[in-house]
């Protein structure tokens, strides 16, 4: 969301009627007085999430730590924890392949973090234990979002330096005695996330290809969400199915896309 430039507002203005004009103006009073509110609120909010970081972090650092256990050497007090949780969700579930599942078991932390005092969004940051698949123990992914935190502008993931023969996204295959590799979609895709064109590349593609990259930034950016919202502050209760998602109505059917959707938000709603 953007401010439109003062002539266009004031050539508007003008072009209304004495009568109309006045109580437009007063709606325009009444505009910035609910700006001010709204200010306020984003102020105190971003100072209330600090607070609550603040007593999460101690919380969620014990929890790190009954996963781990007393590590020797790849086995988890609770192996494949992160992976399970995950894994309830068909959101996030569905980018995981098979390999990414080996991966994913030296996952023993999710965190969500707010983004630098200036900007709006967050990051993700997955911790890992000493694996054989990369030496980096730390992956992050960053939403950078509008004014309203309801826009995204940019996302930002991270280099993996991923052992030789050892990225889940490169299979081997081996067909008539021949090896050949093969590349597929991986949950490690989400560290290298699709981005916009600016307006010179976006000249070069037609309106479908503009179109999926927008579809895939929507996808990404979901995927995100859920994790924040969804996933780390009720990792436990994924974990021990306490927590379902609801895939199905009662008579066994799906249900529509509108359904499914007003589910997600709904489940949204009552993480926050």
């Amino acid at each position: 969301m953007r401010r439109c430039h003062k002539e266009n507002v004031d050539q508007f203005l003008r072009s209304l009627n004495s009568k109309l004009r006045e109580p437009i103006e007063q709606l325009r009073l009444v505009q910035k007085k609910c700006d001010s509110v709204k200010e306020e609120y984003e102020k105190e909010l971003k100072l209330l999430n600090a607070k609550y970081k603040k007593r999460y972090d101690p919380v969620y650092d014990h929890r790190a730590n009954i996963i781990r256990g007393r590590m020797r050497g790849d086995v988890f007090a609770v192996p494949g924890f992160w992976l399970k949780v995950f894994l309830s969700s068909a959101v996030v579930g569905s980018t995981i392949n098979e390999a990414d599942e080996e991966v994913l078991n030296f996952l023993f932390d999710v965190r969500s973090e707010p983004v630098a005092a200036d900007r709006n969004g967050f990051s993700l940051v997955f911790k890992f234990e000493i694996n054989p698949f990369f030496s980096i123990r730390e992956l992050r992914k960053t939403y950078l979002l509008g004014e309203d935190d309801s826009l995204l502008v940019a996302s930002r993931g991270c280099a993996i330096d991923w052992t030789p023969n050892r990225n889940p996204k490169f299979q081997t295959i081996w067909k008539k005695g021949k090896q050949t590799i093969r590349e597929t979609e991986s949950f490690f895709d989400f560290f290298d996330p699709p981005e916009l064109p600016g307006n010179e590349g976006t000249a070069q593609l037609d309106l479908e290809q503009i179109h999926n990259i927008q579809e895939a930034i929507e996808e990404d950016f979901d995927i995100g969400l859920v994790i924040k919202d969804m996933l780390i502050p009720n990792a436990v209760s994924w974990f021990t199915g306490e927590l379902v998602e609801d895939s199905s109505s009662d008579d066994g059917s799906s249900v529509d896309d509108s359904s499914s959707e007003e589910d997600t938000k709904a489940r949204r709603r009552s993480c926050n």
